[in-house]
């Protein structure tokens, strides 16, 4: 298992940022090929693809940007592979001086090895290519066994090795609701929507889980207690439910009879 154990300054001006940005999406372009054969095998084990044209239009939010200057931490983020979500890590991480350690079960692997080494070999001309991991198996003992390299694990969405890792001690940890979205289809006439919401999660590397044929009250507990508390929707007809669902389910964007596809609202946070 890899992992950057030497904490080093990591300060990079604005024109050089660019310039990797750019590189990275002449790369990707020139790897279309490869991403497409990736994406074949990626398919048969997670029935997950991920598009080029998403990969380049998360460059093209990055390219412009100013470098901010900040005491250099060495972090780990911890998520479930979205290979959108690697591309925002890597450079928001640069942007923000910070080197990253990027943990992963094994989603859309060959995309995230590939998208992982050509960056790092665009950051090996810039001298820069010690700043950044990549580990595609989640598990405590490695985790406990290299925290004293780190300075604070980010567990993006993945609550439930989180809730493994919590008894860790000496190390700083914070569990972030991302990209995961429960769907509740209490009435049958809006299972098209349901679907249609599914669709686009899987168009958008998002894990999206409906729950149908159960009690509204266990649905609740179900997005309170064991759910990953970033979107959730319910589609129903009963205002009474819709209402409740409003005041007690406690995910942060929550959605009545409403795809959420519609706004902006689903990108991931700043987390350095």
């Amino acid at each position: 298992m890899e992992i950057i154990t030497k904490l080093k300054d990591v300060k990079i001006s604005s024109t050089i940022f660019n310039k990797i940005c750019r590189e990275l999406k002449t790369e990707l372009k020139d790897a279309k090929k490869e991403i497409e054969k990736l994406n074949q095998i990626d398919y048969q084990y997670n029935k997950k693809v991920v598009y080029l044209e998403k990969l380049l239009e998360t460059i093209d939010l990055y390219i412009d940007k100013e470098p901010i200057e900040k005491e250099t931490k060495n972090v780990m983020v911890v998520y479930y592979g979205n290979p959108v979500v690697t591309i925002e890590l890597l450079l928001s991480a640069l942007l923000n001086g910070q080197i990253v350690n990027l943990l992963i079960d094994d989603m859309c692997l060959g995309v995230n090895k590939l998208i992982v080494e050509l960056y790092k070999e665009i950051l090996r001309d810039y001298k820069l290519f010690d700043i950044v991991s990549f580990n595609n198996y989640e598990n405590k003992d490695f985790i406990e066994e290299k925290k004293e390299y780190l300075n604070k694990i980010i567990f993006l969405g993945d609550k439930n090795l989180f809730n493994v890792c919590k008894s860790i001690t000496n190390i700083e940890m914070e569990y972030i609701p991302y990209n995961v979205i429960d769907i509740y289809c209490e009435d049958e006439e809006f299972e098209d929507l349901a679907r249609e919401i599914f669709n686009c999660c899987f168009e958008n590397s998002i894990e999206a889980e409906i729950y149908e044929d159960m009690d509204f009250d266990d649905v609740i507990d179900a997005f309170n207690n064991f759910g990953e508390k970033y979107c959730s929707i319910i589609l129903t007809k009963n205002m009474e439910y819709a209402d409740r669902f409003k005041r007690e389910v406690t995910s942060k964007f929550l959605y009545v009879n409403e795809n959420p596809f519609k706004d902006e609202n689903i990108k991931i946070p700043n987390i350095f």
